[in-house]
Parts: C-alpha cells; sequence; structure tokens
C-alpha cells in the first residue's frame, strides 16, 4: 500500500511538474520516505552547485585578453547573477509552490523536488556555458 502511495504521488508531481524528475526518488516506499528522498537530493544538488561556482570564476578570472577591471566587473555580474538565481529558486519554491499544493500532503515534497529540479538547471547551464568538465558535477550530468 505504501509503495502504491508513493507511486500515486509521483505521477502526480510528474504531471504537475511536467516531467520525470520523480525517478530520483522513486525506490521510496513511503511519503515521508520519498519527502525525505528529494529533500536530500536537492541539498546534494546545491552542494554541487556550490562546488562548481570557484571553477567559473576561475575561468573568467583567467581569460587574460580580457582587462583585469572587466573580469572584476564580469565576476561581480556572475555573483550578481547567482544571488538573484538563489533568491528566485527560494521563493518560487519553497513559497510560490506551497499555494500550489495548498493544504496538501506532497507541498513539501513539491518544494524540495522545484529546488533539486530549478539547482540541476543552473548547473547545467554553467557547466555548459564556461566548458567545466561535467564530472565535476555528476548529479547534474546524470539527472533526467
Amino acid at each position: 500500500m505504501r509503495r502504491v502511495r508513493t507511486t500515486l504521488l509521483a505521477c502526480l508531481l510528474a504531471a504537475l511538474t511536467g516531467g520525470p524528475a520523480l525517478a530520483i526518488c522513486e525506490e521510496a516506499e513511503a511519503n515521508v520516505a520519498y519527502k525525505d528522498c528529494v529533500r536530500e537530493r536537492a541539498d546534494a544538488a546545491a552542494a554541487e552547485l556550490d562546488a562548481i561556482l570557484p571553477l567559473v570564476y576561475r575561468e573568467i578570472f583567467g581569460r587574460d585578453y580580457m582587462s583585469v577591471e572587466l573580469r572584476q566587473l564580469w565576476a561581480s555580474r556572475m555573483r550578481a547573477g547567482q544571488r538573484s538565481f538563489e533568491a528566485f529558486r527560494e521563493i518560487d519554491c519553497l513559497e510560490a509552490t506551497s499555494f500550489e499544493w495548498w493544504g496538501g500532503s506532497g507541498a513539501g515534497s513539491a518544494a524540495s523536488l522545484c529546488r533539486y529540479e530549478k539547482t540541476v538547471a543552473r548547473t547545467r547551464d554553467l557547466i555548459g556555458r564556461f566548458d567545466i568538465d561535467a564530472a565535476r558535477a555528476p548529479i547534474a550530468a546524470g539527472a533526467p
């Protein structure tokens, strides 16, 4: 019965989010286990993003064909962009998503799944833009 509820929750979340990303925790056998699993995966994806940011800045400061001032400006814009991304992700996933699930037991899982998906997308974007080895971001590289 728990497997059925978890599968139903996964299907509902997939329908609402428009994708198969729920496969990340399909092994969870209960709603609480699923919620914990998705939160842990979202946290791991965030840690992976945090780990590649220094590589982004190394890439920026390694562009010696640009003046030091321009590289510093570029890095400051990237830091501002990252702060904006983080603010957007938190508001969209932790606040707006809860309204979509008003009163629903899947709100916590949906918020964590939202965080996971947006973080993976950001990581993929940065590793592509800055030609960072995808092996440095295995979650983003292998995420559905």
